[in-house]
């Protein structure tokens, strides 16, 4: 991401008469970013949130939050969706932090 006081060197270096190329060469940029910065208004860009993106264990949540509640202060010793196919490195993403405070990594037994 270009920075405000790089927009402004931009904006600086053409003023002073230098080319499209030299100010891409000399901030090691490309063209288009120096063309698309020198076409912007001078103001600082607002950039707006990436939405929030599903887990992939969303469909669960009630269900393993469920089991964890019921299972405090003990760890659940068998997998929690019989039938199901899925591995522990889903839940090693940090998904349980997110869903109960235990501070143990998850049961593998």
């Amino acid at each position: 991401m270009i920075t405000f006081e790089i927009r402004m060197e931009i904006k600086v270096l053409h003023k002073r008469g230098m080319s499209i190329r030299a100010i891409a060469r000399e901030l090691g940029i490309s063209r288009n970013t120096v063309r698309s910065h020198l076409k912007a208004k001078s103001e600082k860009p607002q950039y707006s949130p990436r939405p929030a993106s599903s887990s992939l264990l969303d469909e669960y949540r009630d269900y393993i939050s469920k089991r964890i509640s019921d299972a405090h202060p003990y760890k659940i010793r068998r997998p929690l969706l019989p039938g199901k196919s899925w591995s522990w490195a889903i839940v090693e993403a940090d998904y349980p932090e997110r869903v109960h405070p235990f501070t143990d990594p998850p049961c593998t037994g």
